[in-house]
């Protein structure tokens, strides 16, 4: 992928507790995943700066090729 592209693109992260938005750059969750080791089933993820909740992508495809959807993320808390 062109690099003037990737510095382009940002990643939306939706609070799970009170629906806050951030973008986060492609490259910074790229590598946070990277650098991290924890569950692939999950994806990088930040905390909210105004609430303190689970900030999730909106829609990150992640290295390992797995999707993640914000609409899985709420279906799970609702269970």
């Amino acid at each position: 992928m062109n690099r003037l592209l990737i510095d382009k693109i940002a990643i939306k992260y939706i609070c799970l507790e009170c629906e806050e938005q951030e973008k986060f750059p492609y490259d910074a969750v790229r590598s946070f995943e990277l650098m991290d080791d924890a569950d692939p089933s999950e994806p990088p993820q930040f905390v909210c700066g105004v609430c303190g909740g689970t900030m999730y992508p909106e829609y990150y495809k992640g290295v390992h090729g797995k999707e993640y959807r914000i609409e899985n993320a709420r279906g799970k808390r609702l269970q």
